[in-house]
């Protein structure tokens, strides 16, 4: 049986004095962290739905050693782009956007000493029927870029998961996405937004108190596609988009930090086209910011 336990991270690589890492970090949701017996077979359900069937003896050591000892695992179940954004996650890959339908990350094992799945662990994802249509989401890995070139700072190259591919468990009338994971990390569901000739790039020049920002990030929350799109930073206040879907619709936000403390920015998005935005950046305190981000009208 899993148990409940104190708070560690799953979502970040640890708390930092200051700048955005700190932010995002003390922002990102709270995790749900529980202990298993490795020895006996285990389903684990997070709050939001998400179930974990992990046989026996099938976690081992950083050593190749099966684990023995009660384990901890760490789950963060993010339901939508305001969440992931507080977790300081994007779902775009260089030019292509992952519709969001979710994401969670799984840590197996104490803070510094994980643990890895001797065999792949089966998992189950409640899936809103409106957000199928009529195909099945892939499930997709985070991972660093290979190539950083033209990425945002800080972005994520989301990696196809391997075989079998997730098929669809239909339970009353709730709708189950089930695939397999092979090792902890973070992970997303959904569909890549198909690429089109139409689509536009965005330039945005973030002005405000302070002239020189050591940090900033500038995202775009796309209404539609529930995409939180981190935007390339080109220099310390002008950041640019590629390959954005013609017309689409949502919030344009900065995040900037120096010595000094915060800046943020946020307006709606007309239709988005071709153009150059202008957005202010004020001083916020961190609470604020977390309260901004979280009531966004996505």
């Amino acid at each position: 049986m899993a148990r409940l336990y104190s708070s560690v991270p799953a979502i970040g690589e640890g708390n930092t004095s200051h700048g955005l890492d700190s932010f995002f970090y003390q922002a990102r949701p709270e995790p749900q962290v529980l202990t298993i017996d490795p020895a006996y077979d285990q389903v684990i359900t997070g709050r939001r739905g998400l179930r974990l069937h992990i046989p026996a003896r099938s976690l081992r050591m950083q050593d190749g050693a099966p684990a023995n000892d009660t384990v901890l695992i760490t789950i963060h179940e993010l339901s939508d782009p305001r969440e992931a954004l507080l977790a300081g996650l994007s779902t775009n890959a260089g030019s292509r956007i992952l519709q969001h339908i979710g994401l969670f990350s799984i840590f197996f094992g104490h803070p510094g000493q994980p643990l890895q799945p001797i065999h792949p662990i089966q998992i189950e994802l409640p899936v809103p029927t409106s957000r199928l249509n009529g195909t099945i989401p892939g499930i997709y890995q985070a991972g660093v870029p290979a190539i950083r070139t033209g990425t945002a700072q800080g972005s994520i190259e989301w990696r196809s998961n391997p075989r079998p591919l997730p098929h669809i468990k239909k339970n009353g009338g709730q709708r189950l996405l089930q695939s397999t994971i092979a090792s902890g990390g973070v992970y997303g569901c959904g569909f890549f937004a198909p690429v089109r000739q139409s689509n536009v790039m965005l330039s945005v020049k973030a002005f405000g108190p302070y002239e020189h920002l050591a940090e900033a990030r500038a995202y775009l929350i796309l209404d539609k596609y529930q995409a939180n799109v981190q935007l390339h930073r080109r220099s310390a206040t002008n950041f640019s988009g590629f390959n954005l879907p013609n017309q689409a619709t949502g919030w344009l936000l900065v995040i900037g930090w120096n010595k000094e403390g915060y800046v943020f920015g946020l307006r709606r998005m007309p239709p988005l086209q071709n153009r150059v935005e202008q957005l202010e950046l004020k001083p916020i305190q961190p609470k604020h910011l977390q309260h901004a981000i979280r009531n966004m009208l996505c």
